[in-house]
């Protein structure tokens, strides 16, 4: 009788093989002719009772299988797929099938068919990678996570995006492997920095459900980290010319993977200030150099701590940065946020104030003079906005510059009872500009009253001739504050008396 017969029958079975509840029946002959591991427990009359228990066979009854076919001369060639290729070369280890035992042994064979599955293409390769988890401490012993890292490291030099079905492969991997990739695609210097990128936010966004696995710890050569943290490193630019480079290249071709970039930047960095993680800072900075391809969506959970923070970071690169310019949309995400959370009472005094001091070093004065004016104006109609204090209203509204609002702008505001008149008054005042010291000695007298004495007194005390004397600013602002004084605001700003 043929080995083939008595594999599929059993007769003759001299020994009983037992993994994870399932029991072969089997030969003692053809196992301890291809395996070593049998060949100990046979010589050292190891087995008891003619059976063995294989409790740590890496790939369990599936990769045994194949391992019993091969060893009873059955060709087990097309049966290795990308799903069973890495369980079957730890299993061949385990059971020790080398060459060096038994010329052209099962390890030899298994480990060719690896070679040529992980260099036909990356998703083999990441199905390689996701049928060898049920054996993962073997696959990294066997080196088999070592090459099918450096295997896709070498697919993707030459592309620009990943397909779905990669995405969906990688999704799938465990997080050390995710780490271990990463790190392999940053050492080859894979030339496209976007995907890199796109790979680090499809594991991430993988992951985001569970926020328990992603501060889980994880050994790295800078120390025990969380994966997250971890992730970032990776991710992050070490040279920051090139990386803008990458970036920027990504972001003509209009690419999917440099807007995915964008959006996980935002999350990630609300991610490490929740749990206030060590990578805030580099993400603030890396959040502060794609602010330009933000939206108002990917802040507006911020608190306003954070947002102001991105700001400060803004304002203070923003001289280094070729793409910095205060006239694009996307520049106006504090802005937006403020007015948002204004008109919802979402915001207290301390945000107000950290968000427009940090808005009011990146933002052009006269444009941002005009929104805080109305996100001021949209806090005090909300739920919050009316049991602020006088000395809360009194402390925001210093914070604007009322001499650049527009002539609506400054009706409203010297119209609206809320907001303290001497410091609107205070504002347009300091629009004028004054030649006789001796006026502006009159008028500075004034600045911190606004009443109706406070107007007689001007009034009474200018004479035609002299107001023929001042500047036009301030003949401008002597017109406007009779009316204001009638309540019947106007002002007219002379372009040529900014500050």
């Amino acid at each position: 009788m043929a080995f083939v017969d008595l594999r599929k029958t059993g007769k003759l079975s001299d020994i009983s093989v037992r993994i994870k509840g399932t029991t072969m029946k089997l030969h003692k002959f053809p196992l301890v002719g291809r395996s070593k591991y049998f060949d100990g427990l046979v010589s050292s009359n190891m087995i008891d009772s003619d059976s063995v228990t294989l409790v740590d066979l890496p790939g369990g009854v599936e990769a045994f299988d194949l391992v019993a076919d091969f060893c009873y001369s059955i060709d087990i060639t097309p049966r290795i797929t990308c799903v069973n290729v890495g369980p079957l070369v730890c299993a061949a280890s385990y059971l020790n099938m080398t060459d060096a035992y038994s010329p052209g042994n099962l390890l030899t064979v298994v480990r060719e068919r690896l070679d040529a599955i992980v260099s036909e293409n990356a998703v083999k390769c990441l199905e390689v990678l996701n049928g060898s988890k049920i054996a993962a401490q073997s696959a990294e012993m066997e080196g088999i996570v070592e090459k099918c890292c450096c295997a896709l490291a070498n697919a993707w030099k030459e592309v620009c995006h990943f397909s779905k079905e990669e995405i969906r492969l990688v999704r799938e991997l465990p997080r050390d492997w995710v780490l271990w990739l990463l790190a392999k695609l940053k050492e080859a210097s894979v030339a496209d920095g976007a995907l890199l990128i796109a790979l680090a936010y499809v594991c991430w966004s993988a992951h985001l459900p569970t926020n328990e696995e992603l501060l889980q710890p994880t050994l790295t050569p800078k120390g025990r980290v969380t994966f997250f943290e971890a992730l970032i490193d990776l991710v992050l630019p070490d040279d920051e010319q090139a990386y803008a480079a990458d970036l920027a290249s990504v972001q003509e071709a209009e690419l999917p993977d440099y807007r995915q970039y964008v959006d996980w930047m935002f999350h990630a960095l609300l991610f490490a200030d929740l749990h206030q993680l060590n990578c805030r800072q580099p993400l603030l900075e890396e959040c502060a150099f794609v602010v330009w391809d933000a939206t108002i969506s990917h802040c507006i959970e911020y608190p306003p701590e954070l947002l102001a923070d991105l700001n400060l970071t803004v304002a203070a690169y923003k001289g280094q940065w070729s793409r910095y310019d205060d006239k694009k949309d996307n520049i106006l995400l504090g802005e937006s946020y403020l007015l948002h959370h204004c008109r919802r009472g979402t915001i207290g005094t301390d945000g107000f104030h950290k968000i427009v001091s940090s808005l009011n070093l990146l933002r052009n004065p006269e444009a941002f003079a005009t929104a805080s004016f109305e996100a001021l104006e949209a806090l005090l109609k909300s739920s919050v906005g009316t049991v602020l204090s006088e000395e809360d209203i009194s402390g925001m509204s210093k914070l604007i510059d009322f001499s650049r609002l527009s002539s609506d702008c400054l009706k409203r505001a010297a119209s609206n009872s809320r907001i303290p008149k001497e410091i609107v008054l205070s504002d347009v005042l300091r629009m004028c500009t004054i030649k006789d010291q001796r006026m502006w000695n009159l008028v500075n007298s004034v600045m911190s009253v606004f009443s109706s004495d406070a107007m007689k007194h001007i009034h009474d005390h200018v004479s035609g001739k002299e107001l023929q004397e001042l500047h036009s600013g301030m003949v401008k602002f002597l017109e406007a504050a009779k009316e204001l004084y009638q309540d019947c605001v106007y002002s007219i700003r002379n372009e040529q008396s900014v500050l």
